[in-house]
């Protein structure tokens, strides 16, 4: 399956799908802008989510979501309950603990996800049915098809699958390394629909969350350290002198904003109990034997603040991951969208939604503390897999000139 889904978030996709990305993201700065007329505070964390939820499902699926138009939005509060499970750390730690367990609780919640459905109480449920019936539409579509992220699922019988080595994508947005491969494995697939439905719904989940805690991330950061944000704006500005336009291959060249938002991820990384992996076989490693099936969890938040591992953890420092540095990092101390062939299969289009809409908003705006501004560090909700901020980003819109 990602040997399939790979294809549509390479370079060459990405660009195709970048005006209808570039769409949602001038209906968000329109609503900034609404806010700035009336001189109104902005949960800017709030706005995110509703960009990045518009977003995956015009550029993935084709359809509007009316993340940012309507006020009876069920898809986004659909997708919100999906990630508002709250669940005991201790439940949590025996999880991780005894996974051997779980073959005892999972007929449980399955019964109850079941019941949830029956009564129309599922989010998961219903972002399932939106799945099917997009599929069906999908089909029964006649003429040209929108080349986006649910066609390629459809027309993924005769799809050669690639090999393992060949599947990890790169941050660098003008790498298409799993695309052009050609070492790949003598083996076609086909995606049900079944499962079409299952990864269209961890697409709108995964689409929507991350990247818009990303970003309520990055503002607030912004907002704390406004020399920060105004060399941030000052190289847009330049780009924007030099190039005439904001688009995929202008975007890619603001480096010190890539730094930011990659230590940013640093400090405040969305996902933080998620990444995991689990040996095949018995593995040794360094004296030890990692026994097959064990369930390995990867320290995320506290291995991207460890001082063996970086100096000043604690302090925010874009220029660690500037061309002239990043070299000195270890790639696997800093992993906010995993490593290796199971990394974070969006990872690019993040980045470009991240980029984009940040370098529309800072060519515009200058974003400054309000009443419910968070000054320092921002509180935070750990959730069954993400850190997300606890009482929204707020701020208020100004324009450059003022």
């Amino acid at each position: 399956m990602r040997s399939t889904l790979s294809p549509t978030f390479s370079g060459a996709k990405l660009k195709q799908m970048t005006p209808i990305i570039e769409s949602a993201i001038d209906q968000f700065v329109n609503r900034v802008e609404e806010h700035k007329k009336l001189d109104k505070e902005i949960d800017i964390y709030d706005l995110a989510q509703d960009l990045t939820m518009d977003t995956i499902a015009k550029s993935g699926f084709g359809f509007d979501s009316g993340a940012q138009t309507e006020t009876e939005r069920q898809v986004i509060n659909a997708a919100k309950k999906s990630f508002q499970v709250q669940v005991s750390q201790f439940f949590l730690f025996i999880s991780f603990l005894f996974p051997e367990f779980l073959w005892v609780i999972n007929p449980f919640r399955l019964v109850a996800e079941m019941i949830s459905d029956y009564l129309g109480q599922s989010s998961r449920g219903f972002l399932l049915k939106v799945s099917d019936q997009l599929i069906k539409q999908r089909r029964e579509q006649k003429g040209d098809k929108q080349k986006d992220l649910l066609q390629m699922m459809i027309e993924s019988e005769g799809t050669d699958i690639l090999s393992n080595d060949k599947l990890s994508v790169s941050s660098d947005m003008n790498n298409d390394t799993v695309v052009d491969s050609n070492v790949r494995i003598n083996k076609k697939t086909k995606m049900t629909d079944d499962e079409i439905a299952a990864n269209s719904v961890l697409f709108f989940e995964a689409g929507y969350e991350t990247t818009s805690t990303a970003l309520g991330y990055l503002m607030h950061i912004l907002i704390n350290k406004p020399e920060i944000q105004e060399k941030c704006r000052q190289e847009v500005k330049q780009l924007l002198e030099s190039e005439g336009r904001l688009d995929y291959n202008t975007v890619t060249k603001l480096k010190y904003m890539e730094s930011v938002i990659y230590e940013t991820l640093r400090i405040y990384p969305p996902i933080t109990t998620f990444i995991s992996r689990m040996p095949k076989t018995d593995y040794p490693y360094n004296g030890l034997t990692l026994p097959k099936g064990v369930d390995l969890r990867v320290p995320l938040y506290f291995l991207q603040k460890d001082p063996e591992l970086w100096s000043e953890p604690e302090e925010f420092i874009p220029e660690r991951f500037s061309d002239e540095n990043k070299h000195l990092i270890n790639p696997v101390v800093w992993q906010p969208f995993g490593t290796g062939p199971r990394n974070c299969i969006g990872m690019r289009f993040a980045l470009l939604e991240m980029k984009l809409s940040m370098a529309k908003l800072l060519n515009q705006y200058a974003f400054i503390p309000s009443p419910n501004t968070e000054l320092g560090d921002i509180q935070r909700d750990f959730k069954v897999i993400s850190m997300t901020p606890k009482n929204g980003v707020f701020t208020k819109a100004v324009d450059i000139s003022s």
